[in-house]
């Protein structure tokens, strides 16, 4: 037991130096003890999610701190309690991203890692809209076509997320455009919501995505837009010369209390769309119409 205590009580230090950002405290904690004893401090959890001192020193807000700890870590992909790894927190906070993910890289920390959703690193340079975060875990292998535990590709996080430019990075570099998630919606679907961006949907169709592309419950991407009052999309997909209107999509404006020609006038078209829209959030609650019932359901995207 006296053991234990003196271990806790180093760790505890350790991470009073890290919490502080107190790098000079750190470096002389370190030097007094094992260097094998501090990979296995530097490794323990400290919290209920069981995240470690290396987690917390990937937060930190400067590399500094986190390239102190790396001349004791031989394996940095620790996780903590959702499958997160130190590398993972790196993307996730911000701060002096690319330094520290280059001291973790060296230490070949995995690029291809999931955590316990299935999210990836990748996932989370594209939400987060860090292009250059992606470009270096791009370059360090790490997998463009990986789906995330929803079925979801890069591509449709950046659709979701209403960030064009990304969109079109991804296409560039040959993302399905046709791949569909666990709710069967492509990422045409996701580009019509309520950012409106006439422009990406019109990049998206020229490249290959099928404006016509139906969820197992009918709804194609018209239908979404309609429902998020996305005018210019809407009509663009409307004005397709082989857009298919049947009874079923009349049905289905119905009963989203909508006229199936509610955006034929021309004008929605008065402006120019604009180059630049604001980001919409991702991971919105998209109202699904379910044809068979007839009825409303929630479905979390």
């Amino acid at each position: 037991m006296p053991g234990k205590v003196r271990d806790i009580d180093k760790c505890s230090k350790i991470m009073e130096a890290i919490d502080d950002n107190r790098i000079e405290n750190l470096r002389n904690i370190l030097t007094q003890l094992n260097h094998r004893d501090v990979e296995d401090y530097l490794r323990q959890p400290v919290d209920y999610s069981r995240r470690t001192p290396l987690h917390f020193a990937a937060w930190a807000e400067s590399s500094e701190m986190l390239e102190t700890l790396m001349d004791y870590i031989s394996e940095p992909d620790v996780e903590d309690k959702n499958g997160a790894t130190p590398m993972m927190f790196v993307v996730g906070c911000g701060i002096d991203c690319l330094e520290k993910m280059n001291l973790l890289i060296k230490k070949h920390a995995d690029v291809n890692r999931r955590d316990n959703s299935g999210w990836t690193l990748l996932h989370d340079a594209v939400k987060s809209k860090r292009r250059d975060i992606l470009e270096v875990l791009l370059a360090n292998g790490a997998n463009i076509h990986m789906l995330d535990g929803d079925n979801r590709s890069l591509l449709h996080i950046a659709c979701d997320n209403g960030d064009a430019a990304l969109a079109k990075y991804l296409v560039e570099k040959n993302v399905s455009l046709k791949g569909r998630d666990k709710h069967g919606w492509t990422p045409l679907h996701l580009a019509c919501g309520p950012a409106d961006d006439y422009e990406l949907v019109h990049y998206l169709i020229q490249h290959g995505a099928d404006p016509y592309a139906r969820d197992p419950n009918d709804y194609t991407p018209l239908h979404v837009a309609t429902q998020f009052s996305a005018q210019k999309v809407a009509h663009y997909l409307k004005t397709l010369d082989d857009l298919d209107t049947d009874t079923d999509n009349d049905d289905l404006f119905s009963d989203l209390g909508m006229s199936n020609d509610t955006y034929e006038s021309d004008s929605v078209f008065e402006s120019e769309p604009p180059s630049n829209r604001v980001s919409q959030k991702s991971n919105v609650s998209i109202r699904m119409v379910d044809l068979s019932l007839k009825r409303k359901q929630v479905v979390k995207l």
